[in-house]
């Protein structure tokens, strides 16, 4: 505990039981070593057909904290997922995924499968929250390589003005070491030769790029239209500031796209490779993990779209202020710099809002719907309301 003196009084500052819950639910995971095998499942494939198909029976060892008796408690439930994901069903919340001893485990949303999981545990009316995941997981969608990994999943519980600094802080912390980086070994921009690649991208516009990339499209419209964006953008905040270095670690798309920046296999190998000066990890898994390695990939991905992927017309359309070169660089992180370069032939200044031109283009509805999030993220951060 902290003490505060002020003139001759002094206050004890006791320390938030749920934080302290955190903290210790890090270090009992760190020591649980959860059980799992592999086995066969017939199943029906699409053409009515029995196949065989891999599948992993795992442990999900869950830690609960029960704030009445400020209480932990380490629970286990099983689970049975197909290894490759093309097989897993399409999961709708809520569903109850394990029940024990009259205890039942319910996924409220996020990831079905992953650690992102918004879950509650209830046993005999005593509600727990859930603060502390951890369990076995193929690795990149590999079926042969199992790895075991623990996480703080996000809940309403959870999340709290505290943790939410804690992870705005995190964020921005890795930004700037990143940035330090890139200075340190003199990356100069191959876009704008007379100036340091670290110009590129402004800090609030990569943290919304990061916070974009982790907002799902459905629950992005609803929060729009419920008046409540700004908790949406908490909710980031706070998987950030429970998990630190490994917030995101673990979020792979179904298109392989991977960790906080969600690189592709493909560009991450392509950008370190053209750009060897700046120091890129030449690991695939780890590289992408690294938060600070991933900022500065991002940051060299900007430069290298500009200077290699855009048009001239491209390129002249896009710099013309920093709104519009944000909105390009955006469009082109998610969609590629070749459907960009297309819609901006077809419809100039205006290529955001000629529909024509983007259905001409191949300008896919989710990157209009990227770039329509990205601008009230940006909203949000500035002026902290919906």
């Amino acid at each position: 505990p902290l003490f505060v003196s002020a003139q001759t009084e002094t206050v004890l500052i006791q320390p938030d039981p749920l934080l302290t819950a955190v903290e210790e639910s890090k270090a009992l995971l760190e020591k649980i070593d959860p059980k799992y095998r592999i086995t066969s499942q017939q199943v029906l494939n699409k053409k009515k057909k029995k196949v065989s198909i891999k599948m992993l029976l795992r442990d999900l060892n869950v830690i609960g904290f029960n704030p009445a008796e400020n209480q932990l408690k380490e629970f286990v439930f099983e689970e049975k997922i197909a290894l490759l994901k093309a097989n897993r069903p399409v999961q709708r919340a809520p569903q109850i995924i394990g029940q024990k001893d009259g205890c039942v485990l319910i996924w409220r949303g996020g990831s079905r499968w992953g650690f992102n999981r918004d879950l509650s545990l209830t046993c005999a009316d005593v509600k727990w929250i859930v603060t502390g995941l951890k369990f076995a997981y193929p690795q990149s969608g590999s079926i042969t390589k199992i790895v075991k990994e623990s996480y703080i999943p996000y809940s309403p519980e959870i999340h709290s003005e505290e943790i939410v600094k804690s992870g705005k802080e995190h964020l921005e912390k890795i930004i700037g070491q990143a940035k330090i980086e890139l200075l340190r070994a003199d990356v100069r921009s191959r876009a704008f030769p007379e100036k340091p690649i670290t110009e590129i991208a402004h800090p609030d516009f990569i943290k919304s790029l990061i916070l974009n990339e982790h907002m799902d499209h459905a629950e992005f419209i609803k929060a729009v239209r419920e008046q409540n964006l700004s908790k949406l953008v908490e909710k980031i905040w706070v998987i950030i500031g429970l998990n630190k270095e490994k917030a995101m670690k673990l979020s792979i798309s179904r298109s392989g796209a991977c960790c906080l920046t969600q690189f592709m296999p493909k560009t991450y190998k392509l950008i370190a490779k053209r750009y060897p000066e700046a120091g890129l990890d030449a690991n695939l898994t780890t590289g992408r993990q690294d938060h600070v390695n991933s900022v500065k990939a991002s940051i060299v991905l900007f430069d290298s779209d500009i200077a290699s992927g855009w048009k001239e017309k491209t390129k002249k359309t896009c710099v013309s202020s920093q709104e519009d070169l944000e909105k390009c660089l955006a469009a082109s992180y998610n969609g590629g710099p070749g459907r960009l370069n297309k819609v901006i032939k077809k419809a100039g200044a205006n290529w955001d809002n000629s529909k024509p031109a983007r259905i001409l283009s191949g300008l896919k509805k989710e990157t209009m719907m990227y770039l329509q999030k990205l601008a009230s993220i940006k909203d949000i951060l500035k002026t902290g309301k919906d």
